[in-house]
């Protein structure tokens, strides 16, 4: 994994090009936009335990739409809305997404494959950039939004998300 990151980046600085594979998150949604086909759609992503995915107008980020999770309205505990990927077990990827809490309920968690990206809590109102470098374990690899307090309640909104495998 150093070797592979560290080939990367080399290669990168000395006129190789991007670092990076091609976009994964291809899905025509809400946080589409670095792959450049934004909707006004959640396309890719799901729900469970009562969590409510959807795409909104404001507030945004980048383009003209975001994700929104939320269970504010019917908590309960695991709400989490997630998108899958498909990914090669060993190889060492890059995750992105720009985020914010709604304001209300408690603390969320963004994740993928695992590992945490981003706790947000209700106070984080300004979107910010959360990047992870990850090695895959599974094929199957989600990332995740999910409440994380004991009142299974909060959301937040979510951009500019991205996959890329680290060449």
């Amino acid at each position: 994994m150093i070797n592979a990151n560290i080939n990367a980046l080399h290669a990168y600085r000395f006129g190789g090009g991007d670092p990076y594979g091609p976009e994964m998150h291809t899905d025509a949604n809400a946080a589409s936009d670095p792959n450049g086909n934004e909707a006004n759609a959640t396309t890719g992503w799901a729900g469970a335990s009562n969590v409510l995915v959807t795409s909104v107008s404001d507030p945004v980020n980048v383009g003209s739409y975001a994700l929104k999770v939320e269970s504010n309205t019917t908590p309960t505990t695991n709400a989490r809305g997630y998108k899958l990927f498909t990914c090669v077990i060993g190889n060492t990827y890059f995750f992105s997404v720009d985020a914010r809490h709604v304001g209300t309920g408690l603390g969320y968690r963004i994740s993928i494959d695992g590992n945490t990206v981003a706790l947000l809590v209700n106070t984080d109102l300004t979107y910010q950039t959360y990047t992870l470098e990850f090695v895959a374990v599974d094929t199957a690899v989600y990332a995740i939004a999910q409440e994380n307090s004991s009142s299974n309640n909060g959301g937040v909104y979510m951009d500019n998300i991205s996959l890329k495998e680290v060449l």
